[in-house]
């Protein structure tokens, strides 16, 4: 009978003290060894001007969308901390939903430059969600900004509250958030509806007013493919799914981000992909813009007509974007 060749088994006591032992001196190797991996970082490089290349025209929109954003949201913020009438709570939100949407769609521009198709799309799940938001909060005027500036109060003190007694520290004092905590009660029990079969404070309260009511008398919980419909975006439903595991990166989230191709894995940038979340988030972009800029003022005055023309000029530029993004990329 043959001998089975002898193999050596560690035990796992033994492992745990190897890796002990040998880690940090493994850990400093690698940290040395990236300091001078040269070849990648001119790898990246080229990748980027490649990028750059494919799409000059679309990358010079998407640039001047988000300089004209930056400085409309100047704009906006000056005319809501100089205005106080019963329109200052529709400016607040909506400079609020422009700021935001500016960051992120600065966000989605670095990511999709540096070969992170990916990430992009991920954010521009945000991105859109914030067109959805934008679009409601204007045209529902007064009631439903200020709704949406409470719900955004209550959510986020609920949430440093739990992580301060989890860890002991945050961003806003305890005792603040402790104050703070009573004037949540109160909004909580003030905005939340008698038919409601959920509480204020939950995930889209502030729209609970534009759901409808079911046959037993409550009111239809809101929920983000429901504010779509109500905010005519529900056309990107399906970008919207595949957004939607990219961003909590489940088993479909995570192949679609890896999975190049048949014995093709990514781990880091690829140079392809930019254009087609690009699209999109201009697009998105257009959305945003509109309704922030031209929901901003309760009649047409001087500021609005100001605004206004700006907003077409952005918006403009974001179409030229996605058109530019959509034609066969640059011969360089």
């Amino acid at each position: 009978m043959a001998e089975k060749p002898y193999r050596s088994v560690m035990s796992g006591a033994r492992f745990r003290r190897v890796l002990m032992q040998e880690s940090e001196g493994a850990a400093r190797d690698i940290l040395a060894a990236s300091k001078k991996h040269e070849r990648q970082v001119e790898t990246y490089s080229r990748m980027r001007a490649e990028i750059y290349s494919r799409w000059v025209a679309g990358w010079e929109y998407f640039d001047a969308v988000i300089y004209a954003m930056q400085q409309n949201g100047v704009l906006l913020i000056q005319r809501d901390d100089e205005v106080e009438d019963d329109h200052s709570e529709v400016r607040r939100a909506l400079s609020l939903i422009h700021s935001s949407s500016t960051i992120v769609l600065y966000e989605i521009r670095t990511l999709l430059a540096a070969g992170l198709w990916s990430g992009g799309a991920a954010r521009w799940r945000a991105l859109h969600e914030l067109a959805v938001t934008a679009k409601l909060v204007a045209e529902g005027e007064r009631a439903m900004a200020t709704r949406y500036l409470s719900h955004g109060f209550v959510v986020q003190t609920d949430r440093l509250l739990k992580y301060w007694e989890a860890h002991g520290r945050g961003p806003v004092a305890h005792h603040e958030l402790l104050k703070r905590q009573e004037q949540c009660r109160q909004l909580i029990d003030e905005l939340t509806l008698a038919n409601e079969t959920r509480s204020f404070r939950d995930s889209y309260g502030w729209a609970a007013p534009l759901m409808p009511i079911s046959r037993s008398g409550k009111r239809i919980p809101p929920t983000f493919d429901r504010l779509e419909k109500l905010a005519g975006l529900e056309q990107l439903r399906l970008l919207v799914s595949g957004a939607h595991g990219l961003v909590h990166a489940d088993s479909a989230g995570s192949a679609t981000a890896v999975v190049m191709g048949e014995d093709a894995w990514a781990l880091g940038p690829v140079p392809d992909f930019a254009e087609t979340v690009a699209r999109p988030a201009l697009m998105s972009a257009i959305h945003c813009i509109g309704s922030t800029h031209l929901g901003f003022e309760p009649e047409i005055n001087d500021f609005a007509q100001v605004i206004g023309l700006l907003a077409g000029a952005a918006m403009k530029l974001a179409g030229w974007g996605v058109a530019a993004f959509e034609s066969e990329p640059s011969s360089s």
